[in-house]
């Protein structure tokens, strides 16, 4: 049942003991032995259960307190964590959340005026942000834990695209040593992650002997993302004599 000013004002704790009295939507009012009636709000991110706090009534109205949890479901829905929004506000910004480093980082890639991103890894770098958006987006980068990357990770590989959660963990990889570089105190979580998640298997095709296709694939080395390893085999390829070329 809803609250409604009556019971407000009627709320006590009750025995030395504090009494709630819900209002729907994981809104409360709490009075406490002290005398005091809080207003918080319960709420489940990134699997677990958290409580956000709006202050207290009356300077915190029945119609304000509602205002509020309604703001906080909006960045549930979005995938935002309330509660981490909150801290990083009174913070200054400081606790940043992964989403908001993914943004960044995706910024300074598009920005690289030496070696700007193509369109479609911007695309793919945006897919990916999105795809743990949810699971962790609105979490400060400093708390966040393997398991929960892991959990991010078992979600895409439900779907068997195994290639597409390879380049989630690249990304998360990249993101973390971004904000690393940035004097954030974390580290590279993909060394720990990868072996506890599938990897795609590996499918060896014909050699290339059309020019054209050489340099789509030329192309497609020098945007990939992925892990360095990789990255290096291809350094090999991109410097070995043209096909045709005299020996």
């Amino acid at each position: 049942m809803a609250l409604n000013l009556t019971r407000v004002k009627a709320l006590v704790s009750e025995g030395g003991k504090p009494k709630r009295e819900s209002d729907g939507g994981g809104l409360y009012l709490e009075a406490t032995a002290s005398g005091s009636k809080l207003w918080k709000m319960a709420y489940r991110f990134g699997g677990r259960q958290k409580t956000l706090s709006f202050g207290a009534w009356p300077a915190v109205s029945l119609v304000d307190a509602r205002s509020m949890r309604e703001q906080a479901k909006k960045m549930l829905a979005d995938g935002q964590d309330p509660g981490a929004a909150k801290r990083a506000l009174k913070s200054g910004g400081n606790e940043k959340t992964f989403d908001v480093w993914a943004g960044e980082y995706i910024a300074f890639r598009k920005s690289n005026a030496r070696k700007p991103v193509a369109e479609s890894t911007v695309d793919k770098f945006e897919w990916s942000r999105a795809a743990v958006r949810r699971q962790f987006g609105g979490t400060p980068i400093t708390d966040i834990k393997a398991p929960e990357i892991i959990n991010a990770l078992r979600g895409i590989e439900a779907t068997r695209k195994l290639h597409k959660s390879a380049k989630v963990k690249a990304f998360v990889s990249q993101v973390f040593r971004y904000a690393a570089a940035h004097g954030v105190e974390v580290m590279d979580p993909g060394p720990v992650v990868n072996d506890a998640v599938l990897k795609p298997v590996v499918r060896h095709h014909a050699g290339l002997t059309d020019p054209r296709k050489v340099g789509e694939l030329l192309r497609a080395i020098d945007e990939y993302s992925g892990d360095a390893s990789t990255r290096y085999v291809s350094i090999g390829i991109q410097t070995a004599p043209p096909i045709g070329a005299q020996k």
